[in-house]
């Protein structure tokens, strides 16, 4: 990303994992984003895994996202998006 199209971006981040037993992990995590262009958003993760034999682990997550195409459009072209990059 050139100067021009420059974007700065802060996120804040916590997460935490616990096992209950030699089974069974549970963990989740928040991020929350802090931009100058865009709307802050904040994001979770929920996962958790379960050891049914000695040699296989069964995982599962969940969450969500923040897609921002705009973003990715205005830092590969040299036109200005109005409402996303600041003139």
């Amino acid at each position: 990303i050139n100067a021009e199209h420059e974007l700065d971006n802060r996120g804040l981040v916590g997460q935490y994992d616990v096992r209950i037993n030699d089974r069974i992990g549970l963990g989740a995590a928040v991020r929350h984003d802090i931009n100058e262009h865009f709307k802050n958003g904040t994001t979770y993760r929920l996962q958790a895994s379960y050891r049914a034999m000695p040699d296989l682990r069964i995982r599962a997550a969940a969450g969500t996202g923040i897609k921002r195409a705009a973003a990715v459009t205005a830092s590969k072209s040299s036109a200005r998006v109005k409402g996303f990059i600041r003139q």
